[in-house]
């Protein structure tokens, strides 16, 4: 198998001619690509010391029998290119990419299926650009390539793409916090003159759901970024080394299943002055059983007086012990350091306290996908190389099959693992990971 990146190297097995273009080399790169007007140098095989320089002035690829103009021609049997201004109904070349990699491999399965696809990579080439994605690419067994003509999906040479889980808010539109109401929840009164807030249902932002208790099967609440750094939903205590979490003083309830009553520390009462409204979405999040098994469960209720919570349902993981420790989170009285927000699911309101003085020239981004942004179930020999994959609410690329590679990737801002992979012969390799929600590969 070749490489796309490397230096220009084509196979020539056959001369032909044509009296209105010339000598005509019929033959394969093998690494690189090759593009009209390119200077190249011929060489002998049966005499390497014989070169000759040449132009290369123009450049076919073969559509079945017919041969189509293109302006550049890359390893392997054959190429599709899509682009974020490209159309479903165009022919899937260079000069007329399609928009949509479904529409791609649509084409690939109808020469699959005729037996027209020559052997060697097929290559799904995606130009440079962001592709805005609600819903999965799903490959399944129909889709396989095979060992000698796997199916790649690359970004074109020298350029990135990025399928994109989030939505990109007009920054113009944050406001100062005016109303007095608001205002006079937050605990600390500095935040107070630092709090903005950005309508998200006037900029066409949906999901809102309330919280639930942690689970992969449950929606998951929006994600908020600035200049590309997640945000984090208010929370008390404060993320701060030696005071992060709250012990747990009591527990009453140990079936896991059912709803449980905690105690803990509260020496200053600071339960005891959020809003009455903070109850409405409010959870917690530790360890509520052990150090490594992090979980999440609803409050239903608060008793500042004895300092007592009952959650809505069970750990569903491990019984709670009084030897765990929490955090309340999702809390509008409680932002009162940079980069904590809420978000009001009634009113589509986010209120948050910046970290920068220069929003309006800032990225305020939300994601939106709540599904796998590229889904392989079933289908072998697939390979996906240098693209990338940012804001989803889930996990974005899934995986349940065989024979699969990720090279170069960046999978970065996700609400659940990087990747989730499960199969044999899987290789990841040479790939940006971060900003994770919870694993950066998740294998089962």
């Amino acid at each position: 198998e070749g490489d796309p990146e490397a230096g220009t190297q084509v196979l020539i097995s056959t001369i032909d001619y044509n009296e209105y273009v010339g000598r005509i080399g019929v033959g394969k790169v093998d690494n690189g690509v090759i593009k009209i007007n390119q200077e190249a140098v011929i060489v002998n095989a049966n005499d390497p010391e014989k070169m000759q320089k040449v132009k290369v002035s123009a450049l076919y690829e073969y559509d079945g029998l017919r041969k189509v103009n293109v302006k550049e021609a890359t390893i392997g049997g054959r190429a599709f290119y899509v682009a974020p201004d490209g159309s479903d109904s165009a022919a899937g070349t260079l000069d007329a990419p399609f928009a949509t990699p479904e529409a791609a491999m649509a084409e690939i399965r109808r020469l699959k299926a005729a037996d027209l696809l020559e052997p060697g990579p097929v290559y799904v080439y995606f130009r440079g650009g962001s592709y805005d994605r609600r819903t999965p690419f799903t490959l399944t067994a129909e889709d396989s390539g095979t060992e000698e003509s796997p199916i790649v999906f690359a970004s074109y040479p020298g350029e990135k793409a990025l399928f994109n889980g989030g939505k990109k808010l007009d920054a113009s539109k944050a406001q100062k916090v005016t109303d007095q109401e608001i205002l006079d929840r937050i605990l600390d009164p500095f935040a107070r003159t630092r709090l903005m807030q950005i309508d998200l249902g006037e900029q066409g932002v949906d999901g809102f759901y309330g919280l639930a208790n942690w689970s992969y099967d449950t929606p998951y609440l929006i994600d908020f970024y600035v200049n590309g750094s997640a945000m984090n939903l208010a929370r008390w205590p404060n993320d701060e080394e030696g005071s992060a979490f709250i012990k747990i003083t009591s527990v009453e309830g140990t079936d896991a299943s059912q709803p449980f009553t905690l105690g803990f520390e509260d020496p200053a009462g600071r339960t005891a002055r959020w809003h009455a409204d903070s109850l409405k979405n409010l959870a917690i999040k530790g360890g509520l059983a052990n150090e490594y098994t992090i979980v999440s469960n609803c409050v239903a209720s608060v008793d500042s007086q004895n300092n007592k919570l009952i959650t809505v349902s069970g750990s569903a993981v491990y019984p709670t012990t009084q030897w765990g420790k929490f955090y309340f989170y999702n809390l509008l009285d409680e932002i009162d350091v940079p980069g904590e927000y809420f978000i009001d699911n009634e009113t589509k309101m986010l209120y948050f306290y910046p970290t920068t003085d220069d929003l309006e020239n800032a990225d305020l981004i939300v994601s939106q996908h709540e599904d796998a942004m590229f889904k392989i179930n079933g289908a072998a020999y697939i390979t996906l190389q240098n693209l990338a994959f940012s804001y989803s609410k889930r996990t974005p690329v899934v995986v349940d099959a065989s024979h699969v590679t990720l090279d170069g990737c960046t999978i970065s801002h996700t609400g659940v693992h990087g990747a989730a992979l499960s199969g044999t012969d899987i290789t990841v390799k040479n790939c940006h990971i971060f900003d994770i929600a919870c694993d950066g590969i998740n294998l089962s």
